[in-house]
């Protein structure tokens, strides 16, 4: 004869010993943030918390008005019970665990509510549970005793001092109001979130309020409608008005969501940035996010320029590695040079995209100009040309060649490949005009060290150095030299 099993409320058991292995390990405050956040998910108007502490046992008492109280007395112990506020992304609590968390920390605890009373003993074992069919008029009272050290309930009351209650909801420790953090501004965001849709969990992006709060004790965290999950590195606390896509412990996020938020907060705080955090962690991991590459989104735009100003200054320029003289040239204007490899590749992208740092070619550049056309020299322009010739095979040892050209390059004359270039349209033709003065020698001398290296090289400097006093001893020796040149 084959027995037929009997059925049975549930196909699980959930075992409080084990639940209590799992979660004790885990901060002492994490009792309060579950208590509160249910709380606050209620139409409460007032919240007291209550915090005693004898002989290492701290007795956590949470108080709320709800008019209803718990809706089913049986998600006091049931563990992963469908919850209704899994289909509100404006309500904390989706796991329908938060008090079962705290009741298996504790040695013992009780909850008091208008459906009626339940009684928890994890100590002495075995662990158990009491009904009682006292009720409450209105709202819950929920009691915790727990162990703990003076340095965990030091943790557990500075968490307490930085929570935000929702709106106008008052909230108390032992009987005084807890003033949240100073609040700065809120502004819209659409961010991730998730909630209950049929019966699965999907993630979708809401638009949502966006609160902003100055540190606590220099602390910066990011909340979820109120309650911290983590510290983060930022210019402010940050606070987002609905459900935040998390694990099951609620004390971390990941890096995408978070570079979203950092993204949301610079474009709205770049203006009060002080400069010396421009180049602060959370400021990089923004500039990389996408929602900072759109150049008409004019917040997003301002940002980008206002943080490259604050790091660079006013006059700066990407290097251009196939340009070395454009860059030179840079440094010679005092230009702050950016080289590619001091930024990710995704921040040059955001910088690119609002042309927020030319590149040296741009600014400096040879022959990228609108135009640069040769000109015919006349007789004073070719008696330079065979003055810088002369000068250059005494000093140099070299013949270059001479050209002169209309550009609208900034510069007023270059050289390089053994080509001497005057731009006519920068020293105008009055320049080449006799009679010869420093002007003319100085600038020839200038160029042609550009045969030993670029500005600020030590090979550009022991040329100009080495031309110069050959050409010293060329005037003592032949006075002639520089007059015979017809100028």
């Amino acid at each position: 004869m084959i027995s037929t099993p009997r059925p049975q409320r549930s196909m699980f058991e959930a075992d409080a010993e084990g639940m209590r292995e799992l979660h004790s390990g885990k901060p002492k405050f994490t009792i309060i943030r579950e208590l509160v956040a249910n709380a606050f998910d209620e139409p409460v108007k007032e919240v007291g918390l209550w915090m005693k502490y004898a002989d290492g046992i701290a007795t956590i008492v949470v108080e709320d008005d709800a008019p209803e109280g718990f809706k089913d007395l049986r998600d006091t112990y049931t563990i992963n019970r469908p919850c209704y506020k899994r289909k509100d992304p404006t309500l904390r609590g989706r796991f329908n665990e938060g008090e079962k968390v705290a009741i298996c920390m504790a040695e013992q605890a009780e909850i008091q509510t208008t459906k009626g009373t339940v009684k928890f003993f994890m100590r002495p074992k075995p662990s158990r549970r009491v009904h009682s069919e006292v009720k409450t008029l209105r709202g819950s009272t929920v009691t915790v005793a727990i162990k703990m050290s003076e340095r965990q309930l030091r943790e557990a009351l500075e968490y307490v001092n930085v929570l935000i209650p929702p709106g106008t909801l008052q909230f108390s420790l032992n009987g005084v109001l807890v003033v949240p953090p100073v609040y700065v501004r809120t502004f819209a965001a659409t961010l991730p979130t998730e909630y209950l849709q049929g019966d699965a969990m999907v993630r979708t992006a809401r638009k949502t309020d966006v609160s902003l709060y100055q540190p606590v004790n220099g602390k910066v965290y990011l909340y979820e409608m109120g309650i911290p999950v983590c510290e983060i590195d930022c210019l402010y606390s940050v606070n987002i008005g609905q459900r935040i896509p998390m694990g099951r412990d609620r004390d971390a996020v990941s890096e995408t969501y978070l570079q979203d938020v950092y993204a949301e907060v610079l474009k709205q705080s770049y203006a009060e940035l002080p400069e010396d955090k421009a180049a602060d962690t959370w400021v990089n991991v923004a500039l990389a996010d996408d929602r900072l590459k759109d150049k008409n989104d004019h917040a997003a735009h301002r940002a980008v320029e206002t943080i490259v100003e604050n790091r660079y200054g006013d006059k700066v320029c990407v290097a251009s590695p196939g340009d070395p003289r454009s860059i030179d040239d840079a440094i010679c204007k005092d230009y702050n040079v950016v080289h590619g490899r001091e930024l990710p590749s995704d921040i040059w992208d955001t910088i690119r995209k609002h042309g927020a740092i030319p590149s040296s070619t741009k600014l400096f550049g040879r022959g990228v100009g609108e135009y640069c056309n040769p000109v015919e020299p006349n007789e004073d322009m070719n008696n330079v040309a065979i003055l810088a010739q002369r000068i250059a095979k005494e000093a140099l040892d070299i013949w270059p060649d001479v050209e002169f050209v209309k550009s609208d390059a900034t510069d007023g004359a270059w050289y390089g490949s053994r080509k001497l270039t005057f731009n006519v349209e920068q020293l105008g033709e009055a320049w080449f005009r006799p009679p010869l003065n420093p002007e003319h020698i100085a600038l020839i001398i200038h160029e042609l060290a550009h045969e030993g290296g670029e500005h600020h090289t030590e090979g550009y400097y022991k040329t100009l150095a080495m031309a110069g006093a050959r050409l010293v001893m060329k005037a003592l020796k032949e006075p002639a030299f520089f007059g015979g040149c017809s100028r």
